[in-house]
């Protein structure tokens, strides 16, 4: 037998579920757009820019990856969810730009409370693991930047930071972070166990508040480096420059950071 809802009852039923409805999306709406900027000793770069390390250099590309965002409140870490837009999708975000391309330079975040309230900032520079070493030929938004993969045993770059000379005489210099030391039955496939260096950062900025920026000073990146042919990194432990862009960077627990909060 086919029970029928008298009509008030019905009336109450839909206003119930509208009601439910109304109270979710209250909850979860705030939006907050972190800008993201290059910076050598504090001065903003950007394509048109040029900085002077033993040389005059310009930015080609400045692109990474950020995944595992998390904010700070009352005390405790929290997940955040990313606005889903050309940039971002599910947990991962692509920020900067390759020149005379498109550019984003902001971390869009949804939250479900006020921004207000946020004490820290903390994320990983990386692709998390699963999606580093999916099948490429399948990925899809911010994953499908050739630009920015190795190869399908490898996974994709983390961090690529590529400089052209002003000087003619001088060559280009690249740094490129990403896992090495992956092993999988060939290149074109993924492995099951983590790569030897996973070359995973996380960056930690303590006193985030609402408002500020986040800063990338590639002066803390190349202090100590001569830009040169011979000091470009591609990630390869053999590479005699990676060890110490690797500590400039904050890897092998070294407690330094390229990464800095702007004033709000």
């Amino acid at each position: 037998m086919r029970f029928k809802f008298p009509a008030l009852s019905k009336e109450l039923a839909f206003l119930s579920v509208l009601i439910c409805l109304l109270s979710s999306c209250e909850q979860g709406e705030y939006r907050l757009d972190i800008p993201f900027v290059a910076a050598y000793q504090q001065q903003p770069l950007n394509c048109d820019s040029n900085f002077s390390h033993q040389d005059r250099w310009q930015i080609k590309q400045l692109l990474f990856y950020v995944s595992k965002v998390q904010t700070k409140i009352s005390g405790h870490w929290h997940t955040v969810t990313l606005q889903n837009n050309y940039w971002q999708n599910d947990d991962i975000a692509l920020i900067g730009e390759a020149c005379n391309n498109q550019a984003h330079w902001a971390l869009n975040l949804k939250l479900n409370v006020d921004p207000s309230k946020i004490q820290a900032l903390r994320f990983e520079l990386a692709v998390p693991f699963d999606k580093n070493h999916a099948n490429p030929l399948r990925a899809s938004g911010v994953l499908s930047n050739s630009n920015m993969f190795w190869s399908w045993q490898l996974g994709y770059k983390f961090f690529r930071l590529d400089l052209g000379s002003l000087n003619e005489t001088q060559s280009d210099w690249a740094f490129h972070l990403g896992s090495t030391g992956c092993n999988s039955a060939s290149s074109v496939r993924g492995p099951n166990e983590p790569c030897a260096n996973p070359n995973r950062l996380q960056v930690t900025l303590e006193h985030y508040k609402e408002g500020a920026g986040v800063t990338i000073d590639l002066a803390k990146l190349l202090n100590g480096i001569d830009i040169g042919q011979q000091s470009r990194c591609l990630s390869m432990p053999t590479q005699g420059s990676c060890p110490l862009l690797f500590k400039n960077m904050g890897l092998m627990n070294s407690g330094l950071s390229i990464f800095g909060v702007t004033d709000d």
